[in-house]
């Protein structure tokens, strides 16, 4: 089965996910947000996971564990997450996904064409969004 069938097949179970950054005059001065969505292919609906300065292994677990909360996780009835390499999607952070049963699938480096659906939005809300305006604290 080649990935754009895989992709049509399992469409209503499966999610994307990327980062992307914004810039914020504060009273500190540019601050620079790391933004963290994952998006239901089906609906074509985003949902922001996480929003902060200082991103890492830890929070990246956290995320993860409320990610895949049994009430009302993101992740609720999917059953694949596609990522790509990021060092952000630790260990920890897969293990976490794979234990609540969701297979967490990773494209080939330096492909983001693999990510198509998740690469789309961040131009798109770059182009038409954050390019646009200027974020105040």
């Amino acid at each position: 089965m080649n990935s754009k069938t895989f992709v049509r097949s399992h469409m209503d179970v499966m999610s994307v996910a990327d980062f992307f950054t914004v810039e914020v005059w504060t009273l500190r001065g540019l601050v620079r947000y790391h933004v963290f969505f994952v998006m239901n292919l089906a609906k074509r609906q985003v949902e922001v996971a996480h929003i902060g300065c200082q991103v890492n292994g830890a929070v990246m677990a956290q995320v993860a564990r409320n990610m895949t909360d049994s009430c009302d996780g993101i992740l609720k009835r999917r059953r694949f997450f596609v990522c790509d390499h990021d060092p952000l999607y630790t260990k920890e952070f897969r293990q976490i996904l794979t234990d609540s049963g969701v297979e967490v699938i990773q494209t080939r480096v330096g492909c983001p064409q693999q990510n198509g659906y998740a690469e789309s939005f961040v131009s798109a809300i770059k182009r038409e969004c954050i390019d646009q305006m200027i974020f105040f604290s």
